[in-house]
């Protein structure tokens, strides 16, 4: 039998918060998935220990109200679902219970969609308990980092939860070459990917008729930007060198901080802006004259694939990052990579000077052939040959 990509099948897919800052790979994954099959999306509560504030609070009671509700319909065949769960996860009654109440969640919301061995489809470790719980036809695993390494986890619960997913996985995709050899010594149906990206969202940031943002506009150029979550990873002694040593220069940060930024917010010539819907985010980009991946190296970012290099090359745009393995695939001058604060300042002086239409439509041309419907038909056909074994 030939092997079709993904069609009339039923998955219950695993993410995180269906209208996060971020629009992750889990969101678009799913989103093409549910072109063709019938799909529950599960939000899934975050790995983090709360930490007491407002915002935690509020997050927990809104996710106590969607789940009381249960799944909700937004489009054809696609419906949203939200887990409610105690977060904390090395506690062994504590994740028995969490155990219990996911696996009753999610086995009514099929029974009540007819949602019969539906594919699993699984982002986050803490989900794992559920595979057993839930009669499926495939286990699939989307992995993109070293959850067990993120700030503010219970590393040893979550390093023992991605452990047994990774074990009880049928398929498993893996966005970075470290990770992917890890996880293959452990269970062989695991496969390398790459991300995908939104080409023609990004493209946008070209079209000289998109409206420039109001709280953009006035600020001025050269502008060095950045899109995304703020978090501990941000290397914000490197961001403080680079404004201090070029204060003529603006340095532009779009997305929610997570994170204590007094280090750099201080600073007159960096620019905190916040979180803005993805849909503006071509419109900011349009305004950066370089973007940048101010990584921190360490080991949670060395197994990290930025899905943002790819946005920032569909955007046209020069990018200039720290030294993390999947972006040193690319060579200069489609991205500048730098070891040190001065080498950063070079490279992005480099950029600033050289930069070209020509080159502005190599970075175009490379990741033409990656955009997320090309990813997802690559990934869907592996897993219908499984499901075909």
């Amino acid at each position: 039998m030939k092997n079709e990509i993904l069609v009339e099948k039923n998955i219950v897919y695993f993410g995180n918060d269906w209208n996060a800052d971020n629009k992750t790979s889990s969101h678009h994954i799913a989103e093409r998935l549910a072109l063709k099959n019938k799909l529950l999306y599960v939000e899934c509560p975050g790995l983090r220990r709360p930490k007491g504030s407002s915002r935690d609070f509020k997050r927990i009671w809104q996710k106590f109200v969607k789940w009381i509700k249960g799944p909700k319909e937004i489009q054809s065949n696609f419906y949203l679902l939200s887990l409610f769960l105690l977060p904390f996860h090395s506690k062994p009654k504590i994740r028995k219970f969490n155990e219990f109440l996911m696996s009753q969640t999610i086995n009514r919301a099929c029974s009540k969609l007819n949602l019969h061995d539906p594919i699993l489809w699984i982002i986050a470790p803490h989900v794992t308990s559920v595979i057993d719980k839930i009669k499926s036809s495939l286990v699939v695993h989307w992995r993109t980092d070293s959850h067990a390494l993120m700030p503010g986890v219970d590393h040893d619960s979550i390093a023992a939860m991605e452990l047994e997913l990774i074990q009880k996985s049928d398929v498993i995709f893996s966005v970075n070459k470290e990770l992917y050899s890890k996880m293959r010594d452990i269970n062989p149906n695991t496969y390398l990917t790459q991300h995908g990206v939104d080409v023609s969202h990004f493209n946008q940031a070209l079209n000289p008729e998109l409206p420039v943002p109001d709280d953009i506009k006035n600020i001025p150029h050269p502008i060095i930007g950045f899109f995304g979550l703020i978090e501990e990873w941000i290397d914000q002694d490197l961001i403080t060198h680079l404004a201090k040593s070029r204060p003529s220069w603006s340095f532009v940060f779009i997305g929610r901080t997570a994170t204590n930024v007094d280090i750099i917010s201080s600073i007159s010539n960096v620019y905190l802006l916040g979180p803005r819907p993805y849909l503006e985010i071509p419109s900011y980009a349009k305004v950066f004259d370089v973007a940048i991946i101010p990584f921190i190296v360490n080991e949670l970012t060395l197994n990290s694939n930025p899905l943002k290099l790819r946005e920032y090359l569909a955007a046209g745009l020069p990018v200039v990052s720290t030294p993390l393995p999947e972006i040193c695939k690319y060579d200069e001058p489609m991205v500048y990579i730098a070891t040190t604060p001065d080498e950063f300042l070079e490279k992005i002086e480099i950029a600033l000077k050289t930069d070209s239409p020509d080159q502005i439509q190599k970075r175009l041309d490379t990741v033409a052939q990656d955009s997320w419907d090309a990813r997802v038909d690559e990934i869907s056909r592996i897993v219908q040959s499984h499901l075909l074994k």
